[in-house]
């Protein structure tokens, strides 16, 4: 889970974009993502800046979605595309298998998984870093 900000936002608590649906702070949170884990975001406060607040609710997402699909890879996988995505995803291709998945064009960032993945390893073998 310490390897999801260096794919989100290399552990910078951005702002929002300009880019309509992308997110903010080091999750990179949406903003409908954000206000269903209780996150206030108007044009006053946005609490995705909050890293405590914003990694708080990051947790309790990525434990939400471990719960509905028993899975820590398809967990983070509904983090990046939406756990309504990623079900309609495992129905239509009848398979819970990640790489699968991404052959078949399931993902919003290209690489997303793989990216994580190696993040992973590199933060498990910072020995191997020059």
């Amino acid at each position: 889970i310490l390897a999801l900000p260096i794919i989100e936002s290399g552990y910078q608590n951005l702002a929002q974009s300009s880019h309509a649906g992308w997110g903010a702070g080091l999750w990179m949170f949406i903003e409908r993502t954000a206000q269903n884990y209780g996150l206030r975001v108007d044009s006053s406060v946005d609490e995705r800046l909050n890293v405590e607040m914003e990694t708080d609710a990051a947790m309790r997402y990525l434990v939400s979605n471990h719960a509905r699909f028993d899975d820590w890879i398809l967990a983070v996988f509904a983090y990046n595309i939406g756990e309504n995505t990623l079900q309609a995803a495992i129905e239509k291709f009848g398979t819970r298998d990640p790489w699968i998945l991404i052959r078949n064009n399931i993902e919003n960032d290209k690489g997303y998984i793989p990216k994580l993945m190696a993040a992973i390893l590199i933060l498990n073998n910072p020995q191997y870093i020059r």
